[in-house]
Formats: structure tokens, sequence, C-alpha cells
């Protein structure tokens, strides 16, 4: 106990100080573009930016899925850029015209693929070069306004809403810039927002988080829930499904795997083990074998993951078991707020 509280102290101390030094360069890079002396490329198109303070697990994807639809749902036509983190291509990629999927999910990285098979008439391209892809974009689709997935930290280019999210999981202790803790940039960063959403509230009721933003952004605060649908996969669709009497076995590769094990449980969804991966986990041989092996060694034959994980398994696991997927949909404290939001661009 004692070599390992040593241990912890020699790492807190170590991080501390690359902390501030990241911390600085952010402040004085933040400074630079709000004293013009980074210039951002402006488009004439709208830019909706859905971003984040902290590492993953905002319930983004959700967030900029939803966006997509009630743009939509009021005759807008969008398209979704993201960089496509964990891809295995380089560049400017399509991964859905808005008509069918172009590229396998591989190409185009687990998030967008996903949002591809989800929303199905929205073109999903994805980028690593931003400004490239927006202009790529321009060129090549007749969009009203793009939604920009993960844009909070970059100020290359100027956004006309940007909506930054912070999930409700986030215990206080974590809210320390990188590496000490999980912020990619301060909180009085949210100045910069027009909307700030708390995600993955359980009820529409005062939370901690809403003080601490209040010192930064003036504006009203609004807060989303989450919401799970079990679906069964059949011949590669996703059939809507009643909640089985035998347990699953749960996995994932996610950023709060805590959460998914919760909308389980919210379902009434019984499990007869479960097995933990890193966000974006790429299921390669190796991982497969430990997940086929932890499986047999329970005598499961039924499966749960999510949405984002299934669309990377291999053939043979789907073959040989029984695969169930959580959908994740997003519910607004305050719909007519983020709609209102988004229609003034227009």
């Amino acid at each position: 106990m004692k070599i390992l509280i040593n241990l912890g102290l020699f790492v807190s101390i170590f991080l501390y100080p690359v902390s501030k030094v990241y911390q600085l360069i952010v402040f004085i890079r933040n400074l630079f573009f709000d004293f013009n002396i980074f210039k951002s490329v402006v488009f004439e198109i709208p830019i909706i930016s859905i971003g984040n303070l902290s590492i993953g697990g905002t319930g983004k994807t959700p967030m900029v899925i939803k966006c997509a639809r009630l743009l939509k749902i009021k005759n807008k036509n969008v398209a979704i850029l993201s960089r496509g983190y964990g891809r295995k291509s380089n560049g400017f990629v399509v991964v859905h015209n808005g008509n069918k999927m172009l590229v396998p999910v591989d190409q185009s990285g687990d998030e967008p693929y996903m949002m591809a098979k989800i929303l199905g008439n929205v073109p999903i391209i994805v980028c690593e070069d931003r400004i490239k892809g927006i202009k790529q974009i321009i060129k090549f689709f007749s969009i009203d306004a793009i939604i920009l997935d993960d844009g909070f930290q970059n100020r290359n280019l100027k956004k006309n809403l940007e909506i930054v999210c912070i999930s409700s999981n986030e215990p206080q202790y974590n809210y320390k810039i990188i590496p000490f803790g999980r912020l990619r940039e301060s909180v009085s960063s949210l100045k910069r927002a027009d909307q700030v959403i708390i995600t993955k509230v359980k009820k529409f009721d005062l939370t901690w988080q809403e003080n601490m933003i209040q010192k930064y952004f003036p504006g009203k605060i609004t807060k989303s829930k989450l919401k799970s649908e079990l679906y069964k996969i059949k011949n590669k669709n996703y059939i809507k499904t009643l909640i089985p009497q035998n347990p699953l076995f749960a996995f994932c590769g996610i950023g709060e795997p805590e959460n998914f094990l919760e909308s389980l449980k919210d379902l009434g969804i019984k499990i007869c083990g479960k097995i933990f991966f890193r966000d974006h986990q790429n299921y390669n041989n190796k991982i497969i074998d430990t997940l086929i092996n932890r499986i047999n060694s329970l005598g499961c034959n039924s499966l749960v993951t999510t949405e984002k994980d299934y669309v990377k398994l291999p053939q043979n696991i789907i073959d040989t078991f029984d695969i169930y997927i959580v959908r994740i949909n997003v519910e607004f404290e305050d719909e007519n707020l983020m709609i209102k939001s988004m229609l003034k661009l227009f």
C-alpha cells in the first residue's frame, strides 16, 4: 500500500508541471486567436460545431446524430464532417454520400460509420484537415449546413454555432488539464461557446456542473438524457426487440463503459459476464480470441454491445452468437431551444 501511495505521489508530481505547460500553450494559442494574430477561415455556409472540454465520454456522437435529425426534420440538408479517429485511411473520404455507404468501417472510423448506418440519408465525410474537408464538401454536395464533429478546440475555422457537451458523469476531480486531469482546455474557455449542454443526466434537476459553467458561460444551459433501446441483429438488419429472458454477455470499447452497464440495468437486461476494452477498440484477432475465450468460459451464447462496437465485429462473431445492440438516443430538456439556436443560422 505504501509503495502504491508513493508511486501515485511520484506520478502526480511529474504530471502536474506537464499539465501546467500544456495549459500555458493552449492559453497563448487561444489568446492569439482572440486578438486576431492567428486568423480563422470563414465560410459562407453555416458551420455547427459539436465538441467538448474533456477527453471523450461526453455523449458527443449521439448529440451530432440528434442535431442532424432535427435539422432534417426542418428540411435543412446537412453533412457531417469528422476526423475519423482510428481509421486506416488518410485525407478526404466520403463515408456515406446521402444515398449509400461507400467505404468499410476500417476506412471511415467507427463513429462516422455508425452515424452513417443510423442516419442513412446524411452525407458523412472524414478528413483530418477540417478546412480542406469543408471546401470539398461544399464543392461536391448541395447542403445548407455542415455539422463539425468534435470541433471546439479547432479555431482555425470560424464556427457559426459552438455547442459544447459536458458529461454529468465526469467527477469534479477530473476537471484539471491533461495529463493531470481530463480537460483539453480550461473551463474558462466556455466563454467561446454559444450553447452548453450537460449530457447524460438522470433527471432534469440542478447539477453541480451548472454552478461551475455559469461562472464563464452567460447563456442558458440546457440538459439532455440518453434513452436506450435494444435491437437484435438478424440478417445484418437491426430488429427492435423485447428484453430477452436469458442473460447476455456484455462487452464494449467506449469512453464510459459504466454508462453502458447502466443502460443495460435500466433496460432490465441480465448479464452473465462482461469485459471492457479501450475506447475505439480495433477488434483484431488477439482481441477476438480474448473475447471468445471469456464468453466460452461462461457458457454464454448471446452477446450485447454498443452500436459503435458492433459495426467493427468480424463476421465469425456475428455468425456464431446471437447479437444484441443498445442504441442510444438523445432527449433534450428543451428541444425548442436547440432547434431555435440552429435555425437562426439560416
